[in-house]
């Protein structure tokens, strides 16, 4: 009883309360439309790359003369892109001719017939000896009502054969396309991993410099990459040895894979890696140098005391002595080799 009292209340007091009458009206909804949203992304992803993803063109966003020249000449020539184009073509005009018979059809026949008739035959002159001509042309109108719907089927399966097949042609030329791309990608990477290991010959006179020598111990903390194989390449140069170590290992399990080994250089691929090998401390009492791929986040204050120095600094370095040891070498001068004849000898004959 209490609680129908209680709700019989609220109502009446709801029923007295007054709202002003000068809300404004309650806003609608704006759905999203395909084309202006089309507009912001292609607004975001440049004007260029729309173009060309518009086109068909995707290759083109790369800005790459070369690439384009390539793909151009491996959609012209491929055999597989030209198969597919055959099969488009044949299913269009199977569409087509589908269509046709479910139209009105319109034919027009025209025959033309002409007769000598024998001086001696059954008819006498005049009619005897001359010529008879006839002339018949036809004319049909036809339309198929089409009450089962077997024509209509028939548009349709064609239809879908042509979608099919121009499918396909847009899957194969997607697939070489695609091809020619990571081909290039593949060499681009191919030309800038040969650029990293010819440098990484300059990176051993840098280590020369820091101390590391044959049976030092330099430990890799970095994930797999091109800086990787590079250090890895240089330590191995100066005869010390190049320690990989898992970036994800935690702090302990640091220390147990590192103190055993008595580290001298580390070489780490960011600051989270930097981090940890901080963090052990006095553990790693042997540690005398950390040596980081990303400098991002280490140029803070708290970093200042750390031995702490950029690959960079040490390419450059490296490019600094090598060159340097190259001038050098060209002023040294020796003797290689000395060629005397008999003349020189004093020799007679």
């Amino acid at each position: 009883m209490k609680r129908v009292l209680s709700s019989l209340l609220l109502a009446a007091l709801a029923g007295c309360a007054i709202l002003p009458r000068d809300l404004p009206p309650r806003p609608r909804l704006k759905t999203p439309e395909a084309a202006a949203t089309m507009t912001v992304l292609s607004a975001e992803i440049g004007p260029a790359r729309a173009q060309a993803n518009a086109a068909g063109h995707w290759w083109q966003a790369f800005g790459s003369a070369e690439l384009d020249h390539l793909i151009e000449i491996a959609l012209e020539n491929h055999p597989d892109l030209a198969a597919a184009q055959a099969r488009l073509r044949l299913a269009e005009q199977a569409e087509h001719l589908a269509r046709l018979d479910t139209q009105v059809q319109y034919s027009t026949d025209a025959t033309l017939y002409r007769e000598r008739y024998s001086r001696n035959g059954l008819f006498p002159p005049p009619i005897g000896g001359s010529f008879y001509t006839q002339t018949d042309v036809d004319q049909n109108l036809s339309y198929n009502l089409d009450w089962w719907g077997k024509n209509r089927d028939l548009v349709r399966a064609a239809g879908n054969e042509t979608e099919a097949a121009r499918d396909e042609e847009t899957a194969v030329r997607l697939d070489v396309a695609a091809a020619v791309a990571d081909a290039c990608a593949d060499h681009v990477v191919a030309a800038e991993r040969g650029r990293d290991l010819r440098a990484a010959r300059h990176r051993p006179a840098a280590l020369d410099e820091l101390g590391v020598g044959t049976g030092d111990r330099v430990a890799v903390v970095a994930d797999n990459g091109p800086a990787w194989l590079e250090v890895d390449l240089a330590v191995q140069a100066t005869g010390a040895w190049s320690i990989g170590v898992y970036p994800s290992l935690a702090e302990r399990e640091l220390v147990a894979a590192l103190v055993p080994a008595q580290v001298r250089v580390a070489f780490c691929g960011d600051q989270e890696q930097v981090d940890t090998l901080l963090e052990c401390g006095e553990e790693l009492a042997s540690l005398e140098l950390i040596v980081v791929f990303d400098t991002k986040g280490l140029h803070t204050p708290e970093y200042a005391d750390a031995p702490i120095r950029f690959l960079d600094e040490l390419r450059a370095r490296g490019h600094e002595l090598a060159e340097e040891r190259r001038q050098a070498s060209s002023r040294i001068s020796s003797s290689i080799r000395l060629s005397l004849t008999g003349g020189d000898v004093g020799c007679t004959t």
